[in-house]
C-alpha cells in the first residue's frame, strides 16, 4: 500500500476503523450489469434543488408512485440484492457466478451510466455530449475504453462508467479533482467536500417523522438546479467560501423551529471545524453578522472503484468505513487505487459499497444496506478470484489542515 495513505475521522465519532479490500478476477472472467429497470431515468436522487418545503439542499427521491420522499424512505421501493440475483438467474448458469459488487449509483446519480442487453441505465438529466470512461465486459473478458453512448445508441455487451480516478497509472490530483467537481462529475458533493452535518433528535413516540438532516453550506453550491462551479472550485482548493446565515435563523418548516446559530456553531465545533479570526487553513471558520466563512475539509468517505490491472485482469477496490464520519478523501482513494489499477472509475459510495464472493460477504454494507439499484455480477471460475484486505491508519480530520 502507498505508505502515506490515511483515513480521517470526525472527533464526534467513536468508530475509528478503516480497511480496504482488493478483489482480482482473471482476465477471461467478465461481469454482467443488473439494474432496477422500473426505477430507470425518473427516480434519481435530487440534490440540485431544495428539499420540498425548505430552503436547504440535501437529498430526496420521487418514488415509483410519484411521491417525493426523504431520509430512510428513499430506498423503500428499491429492490434488494437477492431480487437482482433472481432477475438475472437466466444469465448466470449454475456455477458461473463468482459473486457481486455494488453499483448503487446507477439510476440514482448522473455521471454513472450502465448498459446491458441493449438498454442504457442512467438518470433523466444525464448528458451524452462526450465520451465516457467505461469498463466493458463480454464473453472474451473485460477492457477499458472511452465510449460514446446514449439511450438511443446502446453498445453491445455490458459496461459501467463513472468518474475516472486513475488514468494510465496516475491518480487524479487536487487541481483535477476541483475541475471534475466543478463540471458536475461528483453530483453528491459530500464525496468531495466535508459538510458539517446537522441531524435532529428522534421524534420518539410522537408519530411524526424526523426532519431531514442538513449538510451545512450545501445550498451555497447550487442555484436553480445549476451547480456554482466557482464555489465548488474554491471549496476543493482550500479557499474560504461564504455562506449566508439567513436560512439558518428562519423557521425550518419540517422542525417547526429555526436551526439557529447555537445548533449551527455547535455542529461545526463538534465535527472538527475550528473557529478563526481569518479562516485560511482547511477546517477554519468565522462567524460574521450575516454569514459565515468556511474553509472546507475535503470529503471523507468510503468508496469503491472498478478498473483494470496491468495484466488486463478485472480489479475491484472497496473501502470499509462510515461515509462522512470516517473515511478517505477521493485523492487518497485514487492514490491507493493506482497501486493496483492502470485505469479505474468510481462505482459506489457509502452504504452501497459491498462485495459478496463465493456466497459469503467479503465487504458487507457499512449500514447493513440490502436494497440497491444496481449490481455487477462477476462471472467466471469461482476458485480463480483472489483478494486481499488491509487496515488503514486513521487520523483526526483536523490534520487535514496540513494539506
Amino acid at each position: 500500500m502507498t505508505l502515506d495513505i490515511v483515513a480521517y475521522n470526525r472527533p464526534d465519532v467513536a468508530c475509528t476503523a478503516a480497511r480496504y479490500t482488493v478483489v482480482k478476477v482473471p482476465a477471461k472472467a467478465h461481469f454482467l450489469v443488473s439494474a432496477q429497470a422500473e426505477a430507470d431515468r425518473d427516480h434519481y436522487i435530487v440534490r440540485g434543488r431544495p428539499i420540498p418545503g425548505t430552503a436547504f439542499h440535501g437529498e430526496y427521491v420521487v418514488n415509483l408512485a410519484g411521491v417525493p420522499v426523504t431520509g430512510r424512505h428513499i430506498r423503500d421501493d428499491t429492490i434488494d440484492w437477492r431480487e437482482h440475483l433472481r432477475r438475472s438467474c437466466s444469465r448466470t448458469q449454475e456455477g458461473s457466478l463468482v459473486g457481486f459488487v455494488g453499483a448503487g449509483n446507477l439510476t440514482m446519480n448522473p455521471q454513472f451510466i450502465g448498459f446491458s442487453q441493449g438498454q442504457v441505465y442512467c438518470v433523466r438529466l444525464q448528458s451524452f455530449d462526450r465520451a465516457f470512461p467505461f469498463v466493458l465486459s463480454d464473453q472474451e473478458g473485460v477492457r477499458f475504453e472511452q465510449v460514446r453512448c446514449s439511450p438511443d445508441d446502446p453498445p453491445r455487451g455490458d459496461g459501467i462508467s463513472g468518474p475516472q480516478l486513475v488514468r494510465e497509472g496516475k491518480p487524479l490530483n487536487l487541481d483535477e479533482l476541483a475541475r471534475m467537481a466543478s463540471e458536475g462529475q461528483f453530483y453528491d458533493l459530500r464525496h468531495a467536500i466535508q459538510f458539517p452535518h446537522i441531524t435532529w433528535e428522534s421524534q420518539g413516540g410522537s408519530g411524526m417523522a424526523s426532519p431531514p438532516p442538513i449538510d451545512v453550506g450545501l445550498e451555497r453550491f447550487w442555484r436553480d438546479g445549476m451547480l456554482d462551479p466557482q464555489a465548488v472550485t474554491s471549496a476543493i482548493l482550500g479557499e474560504p467560501v461564504e455562506i449566508p446565515l439567513q436560512p439558518y435563523v428562519e423557521v425550518f418548516p419540517p422542525a417547526g423551529q429555526p436551526i439557529g446559530l447555537d445548533r449551527l456553531t455547535a455542529t461545526l465545533n463538534a465535527q472538527g471545524y475550528v473557529e478563526a479570526n481569518r479562516p485560511q487553513a482547511r477546517g477554519e471558520w468565522n462567524l460574521a453578522h450575516d454569514r459565515i466563512q468556511v474553509v472546507f475539509y475535503l470529503g471523507i468517505y468510503n468508496h469503491s472503484l472498478l478498473g483494470m490491472g496491468e495484466d488486463s485482469a478485472l480489479v475491484w477496490l472497496g473501502l470499509s468505513s462510515q461515509g462522512g464520519r470516517t473515511g478517505l478523501t477521493l485523492l487518497d482513494t485514487a492514490q491507493l487505487a493506482a497501486d493496483y489499477m492502470t485505469d479505474a472509475i468510481l462505482v459506489d459510495n457509502g452504504g452501497d459499497v459491498m462485495c459478496r464472493l463465493d456466497d459469503s460477504w467479503l465487504v458487507p454494507s457499512a449500514y447493513e444496506r440490502e436494497r440497491i439499484r444496481g449490481l455487477l455480477l462477476l462471472k467466471g471460475d469461482r476458485g480463480a478470484a483472489r483478494y486481499e484486505s488491509h487496515p488503514v491508519g486513521v487520523c483526526p480530520i483536523t490534520e487535514q489542515r496540513l494539506l
